[in-house]
């Protein structure tokens, strides 16, 4: 009984190298490549980081060398000069509707940086926001590229979406049957072996929107690792978060709102909330500052708003209390 055993497996074997060899030699596997997915907002590519999963095209229309969608400036601080960088999603990046993106220039964090232009130091805000990201995403993605950068400051431009896993651009990716393969054993035989990608490709359907398998909601732990982040490399975060547009008098979302700021109080971050300031520029109206920009998205006007709001915000807590603290001084030291 062992020996047919072990006569069925050499068999089974022998078949599976004869039909890796057959498959290479006639290149009946098509190749695994990064998936590009073109909007009229930007272009984005997949990544093989699990939590991101699609990054912006570096070197794509608007798009720098570096990846973001944001002028090109070099890796190294320059002396003297202090960093902002914004995370945050479509509104942070400058989605207007779908067949428009704001101009880089008129996005709140480009505003701000003009607006501390004046400065004695140099500052420079650089934009880090990727259309589609939640909060979990939008923190990795600091760790990936914007560490490297030597922040001072770290604000989350917080939409009320944040806490979903979802969006336009990531149903784009899901439509490729390759861009989500289970498992770490079926990714490397995928990968590694024709035959197998063979099969997988000729059998597997477009990818379904994946459950998420985390304790805690996804502003709640992006929350906790960005104040971690903070703790370790020594830039002050700060959470900015923009309402939705309706009438102020009737706004629907403000629990929403309570919900973000007891999280970030959690984490000891200091919270920026938009909504007074916004119904007060709008004249009580916030779809004043959405415009012909679609759902959460404010135009050049409410991206002005948010920046004058911001530089006001920023220069009241300058400097204060330690990172993590609920303040936005910058007291720690980098690892």
């Amino acid at each position: 009984m062992t020996r047919k055993i072990a006569l069925a497996l050499a068999s089974v074997l022998v078949c599976l190298l004869a039909g890796e060899a057959a498959v290479r030699l006639l290149r009946l596997a098509p190749g695994i490549n990064r998936i590009e997915v073109d909007l009229p907002h930007g272009s984005f590519v997949s990544s093989t980081n699990p939590v991101l999963r699609y990054v912006p095209n570096p070197g794509s229309r608007g798009i720098s060398s570096y990846g973001l969608r944001d002028r090109e400036y070099p890796r190294a601080k320059a002396a003297g000069t202090r960093r902002i960088l914004i995370i945050g999603d479509s509104v942070g990046y400058g989605f207007c509707n779908d067949g428009e993106v704001l101009a880089v220039q008129d996005v709140f964090a480009k505003q701000l940086e003009r607006a501390l232009a004046d400065k004695a130091a140099p500052v420079e805000v650089i934009n880090l926001s990727v259309s589609g990201y939640d909060t979990v995403q939008e923190v990795e993605f600091l760790a990936q590229k914007g560490l490297a950068l030597d922040p001072d400051v770290v604000v989350v431009a917080y939409c009320l979406n944040d806490d979903f896993d979802v969006s336009t651009e990531l149903l784009g990716f899901r439509t490729h049957p390759q861009f989500e393969i289970e498992g770490l054993i079926g990714r490397s035989l995928v990968l590694k072996s024709h035959l197998a990608r063979l099969i997988w490709l000729r059998h597997a359907k477009p990818a379904p929107a994946a459950p998420d398998p985390g304790s805690g909601s996804r502003t709640e732990r992006g929350f906790a690792r960005l104040a971690e982040l903070a703790r370790r490399h020594g830039f002050q975060p700060v959470v900015m978060v923009f309402p939705l547009f309706e009438p102020a008098a009737s706004y629907r979302w403000r629990a929403q709102h309570a919900r973000v700021a007891d999280l970030a109080a959690r984490a000891g971050m200091p919270v920026l909330d938009l909504f007074e300031a916004f119904a007060a520029a709008s004249g009580g109206d916030l779809r004043r500052l959405q415009g012909r920009c679609s759902r959460e998205h404010p135009d050049e006007q409410g991206h002005r708003v948010a920046a004058r709001e911001l530089l006001a915000f920023l220069a009241a807590r300058e400097p204060t209390e330690p990172v993590g603290s609920g303040s936005s001084g910058r007291t720690g030291h980098r690892e």
